[in-house]
């Protein structure tokens, strides 16, 4: 399917949901998850990641979503995309539409919770379940705030996808450049342990060399 055929779906999608009454759960759901909420949500997070002394995942969560916004304000101003004309009157948006910036930027933020989510549970053996629970809910809420978006009519379905591809490549960027990833606690696991290798190899010697020079020299007689 082009996307020309797949933004033509949502002009049914939007009918679909002024028929239904839905425009009051989606404009909740709109302002819930707009860009300040979400920006306040990771800087609360982050806080008590670094108050768990969790810095590299604090300094995930605090980074990823403020970057998010910065850069999707940047590409919508380059692309400056209409919004669609069958957009819900009610609380209209005249700002360019692509990409989506609710999309972008819970995008952003679920997966840099997951991600931080990850790397507490390998730091504190949590078991798999916590992280797989997290993926889910994650899963769910940028599914909700995609429908959301092209519901109301504020997106087409290529703008969301456009904030999906958006939130997900600065959440992993991020994770790559702070090491939050499970290869990089492995290479710290590892340096770790070579570390301790060689200070106990530096101890081992340095011990035997005491020991050397203090054992006394035979005498002849």
């Amino acid at each position: 399917m082009s996307l020309d055929r797949l933004d033509r779906l949502g002009r049914p999608a939007s009918e679909w949901a002024v028929d239904h009454g839905l425009v009051p759960f989606l404009h909740a759901v709109e302002v819930v998850l707009g860009q300040r909420p979400l920006v306040a949500c990771a800087a609360v997070v982050a806080a008590v990641l670094l108050a768990l002394r969790v810095r590299r995942a604090a300094a995930l969560v605090a980074l990823t979503t403020p970057a998010t916004v910065v850069l999707t304000s940047a590409l919508k101003t380059l692309v400056d995309r209409p919004r669609p004309p069958w957009q819900v009157t009610a609380h209209l948006l005249h700002s360019p539409a692509f990409p989506s910036g609710h999309t972008s930027g819970t995008t952003a933020l679920v997966l840099s919770l997951v991600l931080a989510t990850a790397a507490v549970a390998r730091q504190r053996g949590w078991r798999p379940l916590v992280v797989r629970v997290a993926s889910v809910a994650a899963v769910l809420v940028v599914a909700l705030v995609g429908a959301d978006r092209v519901l109301l009519g504020r997106h087409y379905p290529s703008d969301v996808l456009g904030g999906l591809l958006v939130g997900g490549a600065v959440a992993w960027g991020a994770a790559v450049l702070l090491g939050t990833g499970r290869r990089a606690d492995q290479r710290r696991v590892a340096r770790a342990a070579a570390a301790r290798t060689a200070r106990s190899a530096a101890s081992d010697s340095a011990a035997n060399q005491i020991a050397w020079t203090r054992t006394p020299l035979p005498v002849d007689r």
